[in-house]
């Protein structure tokens, strides 16, 4: 009988040490699992925007509104030329206007493709980082052209050959396709677009009226950039946008560096 006692008590500690085991086992790994998870998107957050090779270079101008306690970051065009062009301290700029919109195909209307897109300056190549997998390696230094993600490229024209293609923005607006880039990653903030088009050339793009357009300034290391936030508020252009007529100030602008924006 002692004998029969002893092995059932074997046994059933066996078991309960079986049933430790695997509730130790499987939060272990449930453990491990959440912490790669974590691991994962603490690096993907720290990383954003750094896919672009001159990320710690590349600066977003931004309007601090005062009386409303926000930043946005939507300006008039004629502002980057007017910075660059006074001050040394900023190599280039390239402004940037979501040109999203229905576009079709030049000889066959009936399909429409609702394309995310940007019009953007010539220098976007030269600060942002886009790897061209086919066709012209500088894209925008001709009017009215337009390169597609490598997805966007699928979507439209298939396994057929999208360089020279021409298409319709609202049926009115064409643009030649002159290259293709290969798909963006997940953290960087041009990763939805469905490609970017050579600047628009209307004629209101130059007035100070229309507050719409990004614009991102090159700024090397050795630049103080307190310091020119401070001297661009100073500037007498900048000073009629940024005061009300009783002489408040309703705005000041600052320079967001690149990889910031995704923590803003």
């Amino acid at each position: 009988m002692n004998l029969i006692n002893l092995i059932k008590s074997t046994v059933s500690g066996l078991r309960r040490s079986a049933r430790i085991t695997l509730f130790n086992l499987v939060g272990l790994s449930i453990s491990f699992a959440v912490f790669n998870l974590l691991a994962i998107y603490l690096y993907n957050e720290y990383t954003y925007n750094r896919s672009n090779t001159k990320s710690e270079q590349l600066y977003l101008l931004e309007s601090n509104e005062i009386n409303r306690n926000y930043k946005h970051p939507f300006l008039p065009n004629p502002l980057g030329e007017l910075l660059e062009n006074n001050f040394s301290e900023i190599e280039q700029h390239c402004t940037i206007k979501s040109w999203s919109g229905i576009y079709s195909k030049k000889n066959d209307r009936k399909q429409m493709y609702n394309l995310n897109l940007y019009t953007v300056d010539s220098t976007f190549t030269d600060m942002f980082t886009l790897n061209i997998i086919e066709g012209n390696q500088l894209p925008f230094t001709q009017k009215k052209s337009i390169i597609l993600s490598e997805t966007a490229s699928k979507k439209l024209f298939g396994k057929a050959d999208p360089i020279g293609r021409v298409l319709m923005r609202n049926f009115k607006e064409p643009a030649t396709v002159v290259a293709v880039y290969e798909d963006l990653p997940a953290n960087n903030s041009f990763h939805k677009m469905d490609g970017f088009c050579s600047f628009i050339t209307h004629k209101w793009i130059y007035g100070w009226s229309e507050w719409s357009y990004f614009t991102y300034f090159f700024v090397p290391d050795n630049v103080n950039v307190a310091e020119l936030e401070n001297k661009i508020n100073q500037i007498e252009k900048i000073k009629e946008i940024s005061f009300d007529d009783n002489g408040n100030r309703i705005r000041s602008l600052h320079l967001t560096p690149l990889p910031d924006m995704h923590f803003e």
